[in-house]
C-alpha cells in the first residue's frame, strides 16, 4: 500500500492553510462571481502544489503547458465543493491500526496543501509503515524530482 501526500483526517490532522482553502473557494465561485480567471486560479494552485519556486525551476513555457493541460481536464465547481466537504468530514484514525499490508507513506516536507506532519502522523498510526520523506518537495511530490520518482 502506498499513500502519498495524504492525511488520516480528524481533529488531530493538520489542516490545509487558510490561503489554500480560500483559493479552492475562489475556484468554486469563479463560475459565478469571482473576479479571478480559471487560469489565474490554476497557476496559483500549481504554486501551492509544486515544489518551491517551481515555475522558475521549469521555466514559464513549460509551466504554462502544464497549466494548459490541467485546464483542459474536466472539473466542475460542484465536484470541487463536494471534495472539500468530504475532506472536512474524513477521519480514518480509528481503522489505521487494522492495516496489516506493507505500507509506504510518501510525503514532501514542503507540502503546503496537506502539511508534512500529516504524513508523519499517518505513518506512526499504521503498524510497520515506513515514511519516505521527500526533502523540500511539495504536495505534488513527483514534480520535485520526476526522474527519481519514476525510478522509485
Amino acid at each position: 500500500l502506498i499513500l502519498g501526500a495524504t492525511t488520516h483526517g480528524g481533529r488531530e490532522a493538520t489542516p490545509p492553510p487558510v490561503a489554500f482553502l480560500k483559493l479552492c473557494g475562489d475556484w468554486v465561485k469563479s463560475d459565478l462571481d469571482c473576479n479571478r480567471t480559471q487560469r489565474e486560479i490554476a497557476e496559483e494552485f500549481f504554486e501551492f502544489c509544486g515544489p518551491p519556486n517551481y515555475k522558475e525551476q521549469i521555466g514559464t513555457s513549460v509551466f504554462n503547458k502544464l497549466v494548459d493541460g490541467f485546464l483542459n481536464t474536466s472539473r466542475t465547481s460542484d465536484g470541487l465543493l463536494a471534495q472539500l466537504k468530504a475532506l472536512a468530514k474524513f477521519n480514518s484514525t480509528k481503522v489505521l491500526d487494522s492495516i496489516h499490508a506493507p505500507t509506504l507513506v510518501v510525503h514532501g516536507t514542503n507540502d503546503t496543501v496537506v502539511p508534512y506532519p500529516n504524513g508523519v502522523s499517518l505513518a506512526n498510526r499504521i503498524p510497520n509503515a515506513d515514511l519516505l520523506e521527500w526533502e523540500t518537495a511539495g504536495h505534488f511530490f513527483w514534480l520535485h524530482k520526476p526522474v527519481e520518482y519514476v525510478e522509485f
